[in-house]
């Protein structure tokens, strides 16, 4: 779980670098901070610890991917300022949320080994 959360983290970085870059060359200034409804899922998050942890981000982390890919597939559909077309072409686009799906899947439906809390 822990390795999964790094890719996660590392994989997410990335991919708001290049956000950001697009966004900056179409003039838009992207969030500095959560949003409510992010603020208020580590808030919840926050309390939880061990495999009760585990379980809820597994099923947070799927759910939002694939809200992810959906809207990234509705937006890719229309037409666009030149600078997000390059974006949404981007080979990656879509790979690492649909892999990231497909794992949240597949370790939400192992058993999850009790192990000490963090």
């Amino acid at each position: 779980m822990r390795n999964f959360g790094q890719q996660l983290a590392s994989d997410h970085t990335a991919a708001n670098q290049r956000a950001t870059a697009v966004a900056t060359q179409m003039g838009v200034t992207p969030p500095t901070e959560p949003n409510k409804r992010q603020k208020a899922t580590y808030d919840r998050m926050s309390k939880l610890s061990g495999v009760a942890f585990d379980r809820q981000f597994v099923k947070h982390m799927a759910d939002d991917h694939k809200k992810d890919i959906a809207d990234y597939q509705k937006e890719a559909r229309m037409p666009n300022d030149p600078a997000a077309i390059r974006q949404r072409d981007s080979p990656d686009a879509t790979a690492a949320p649909a892999d990231r799906a497909g794992v949240s899947e597949d370790t939400r439906s192992k058993p999850v080994r009790n192990r000490p809390s963090r």
